[in-house]
């Protein structure tokens, strides 16, 4: 099996970031998944260009608070 079954992966340095120290791993974890769901949505899916605006309502949730 791969993937998150593992115990241990090997990466390289520039693919992984410190977690800070004021949030627990989980929390640390949670913030690429969501952050990287709002930039697809924002630019790959929506293709938002720059100067351009978007109104978001009801942005709650994990990427509804980084869309935000």
């Amino acid at each position: 099996m791969t993937g998150a079954f593992q115990e241990y992966v090997v990466v390289g340095e520039n693919d992984i970031a410190k977690a800070p120290k004021n949030r627990s791993l989980v929390e640390s974890a949670s913030v690429p998944l969501a952050g990287l769901t709002a930039y697809q949505g924002l630019f790959d899916w929506l293709q938002l260009k720059e100067k351009q605006s978007i109104l978001i309502l009801g942005g709650s949730g994990g990427v509804g608070h980084i869309v935000t």
